[in-house]
């Protein structure tokens, strides 16, 4: 971002979130990419260099066998450890695998600014439902105790909630300490994927802060009634609750 976006940068924070409040589609529209630009130049320089993995150590040579050596032999008496140590083994390892799954990172998909537009301002888009959140975002939570997904913020997040599970697709929501003011979040995750947004809480209102997923993303018994190939799901964070959009025209 160069001195002239800065410039502009610090005109419509002005503008927007001083006291005149102004809400001009297009000033929000434009302080939203700005505001992304900055979060991704603070995001990339806040990543960590990579590592180089240390050096194996050599194998032990007083461990290797020595040739002409004879194994002793093995008697029928010790066939029982020999199955319950297996057994054992066996029961570890599915452990650790378990272990292993829980612990993959969940590939997180952020909504960018101009498809999150695209599926809340969409002329074509029927509303399938609304959830009711609160304008500081307490709602009715499901009563589970699922490990939330990663969230886009450019900061922390303080909290998070579930609200729903739509489509075979989690619905969460959250906010925290944006890097340069309070964000807000939505995403949608299931297993290891999800998909999602966070912005600025005063820019909530102006269809920026959803999560849309397409029509590959959901399991053919879980598509809503009519959609079709090219459709899509927007899930719209907005002042009265969240809004689930189906939008996006299907081809002839």
């Amino acid at each position: 971002m160069d001195a002239a976006d800065r410039a502009e940068l610090d005109e419509l924070r002005r503008r927007v979130f001083g006291a005149a409040g102004e809400h001009d589609p297009s000033a929000l529209a434009r302080l939203e990419r700005l505001e992304q630009a900055v979060r991704d130049e603070r995001l990339r320089a806040a990543e960590p260099s990579a590592v180089a993995p240390a050096d194996e150590p050599p194998p032990d040579r007083a461990s290797a066998p020595v040739r002409g050596a004879r194994r002793p032999a093995r008697t029928r008496r010790h066939l029982p450890t020999i199955i319950v140590a297996v057994a054992i083994a066996a029961l570890v390892a599915a452990e650790l695998l378990a272990d292993v799954f829980r612990l993959q990172p969940v590939e997180l998909s952020e909504t960018t600014v101009p498809q999150a537009y695209a599926a809340t301002r969409s002329r074509d888009g029927v509303e399938l439902l609304e959830l009711p959140v609160a304008d500081d975002g307490s709602a009715p939570s499901l009563s589970r105790e699922d490990e939330p997904p990663p969230f886009p913020s450019s900061g922390t997040i303080t909290w998070s909630r579930e609200i729903a599970v739509l489509y075979g697709w989690q619905v969460w929501i959250g906010g925290g300490d944006g890097l340069l003011q309070p964000d807000q979040c939505i995403v949608v995750a299931r297993g290891r994927r999800a998909f999602g947004r966070c912005t600025a809480a005063a820019l909530r209102a102006g269809g920026s802060l959803a999560a849309v997923i397409g029509y590959d993303d959901i399991d053919p018994g879980e598509r809503p009634p009519g959609m079709r190939p090219g459709q899509s799901i927007a899930f719209w964070w907005s002042r009265d609750g969240v809004h689930v959009i189906l939008t996006g025209s299907p081809p002839p």
